[in-house]
C-alpha cells in the first residue's frame, strides 16, 4: 500500500507491505522490515537490533499520527482501509521466530515444546524497567524450540521460541 511518511520535517512516498508480524517498508530502492509486537502502550518495532516504541496519537481520515521514541512521525496512507493485517500462506522465518522485543529477564514460560499455540496465545513473560511484559504468539504453530529458561536474562532481539508453522484449524 502507497503511503506518505513525514518525521522531522522530510515527506517521502514509501510502500508499506505486511504479514503476520512483518511490516516491510520500501522506500526507493531501499527495504527495511520491521518485527512488530503489541504491548500495552502501542506496539514496539525491531529491526536489526534497534528498537522502536510507538503509540498512535491521533487518527484524522486518512492521516495517522504516530509518536517513535518520543518523536511524533505522520503517516497518509493512500487507502487506510488496505492497511490490515493479512493471512500468509507462506510462512517467513520471522513467522518462525518470536524475538525478546527490548533486554530484559525472562519471568515466566507458559509453554512447552510440541506445544500447539495460536494467534494471542501467552508464551513467556519478560521482565523490564521492573515490568512484566506478556509475549504472545503472533501466528499458528507448534512450539519447536525454547531457547530460554526462567531467570535468563537477554538482549533486544533475542530469539526466545522457534515455532514449526501449522495450517489454521478450519483452513486447508
Amino acid at each position: 500500500m502507497k503511503a506518505q511518511f513525514e518525521y522531522q520535517n522530510k515527506k517521502e512516498e514509501v510502500l508499506i507491505e505486511q504479514t503476520t508480524n512483518l511490516i516491510t517498508v520500501t522506500q526507493g530502492k531501499r527495504h527495511t522490515t520491521f518485527q512488530y509486537h503489541r504491548i500495552s502502550s502501542g506496539y514496539c518495532f525491531l529491526s536489526k537490533g534497534r528498537i522502536f516504541e510507538t503509540s498512535i496519537s491521533s487518527i484524522t481520515g486518512n492521516q495517522l499520527s504516530i509518536v517513535v521514541n518520543g518523536k511524533t512521525a505522520t503517516i497518509c496512507f493512500e487507502d487506510p482501509k488496505k492497511f490490515v493485517p493479512k493471512n500468509s500462506s507462506k510462512a517467513t522465518q520471522a513467522d518462525r521466530e518470536v524475538y525478546a522485543f527490548m533486554p530484559g529477564r525472562i519471568s515466566k514460560i507458559y509453554v512447552k515444546s510440541g506445544d500447539r499455540i495460536s494467534p494471542g496465545v501467552s508464551l513467556l513473560a519478560l521482565e523490564a524497567m521492573k515490568m512484566e511484559n506478556e509475549i504472545k504468539s503472533q501466528s499458528h504453530g507448534i512450539v519447536a524450540k525454547i531457547h530460554v529458561s526462567v531467570g535468563s536474562s537477554v538482549e533486544g532481539g533475542s530469539i526466545l521460541i522457534t515455532l514449526n508453522p501449522v495450517e489454521e484449524e478450519g483452513s486447508g
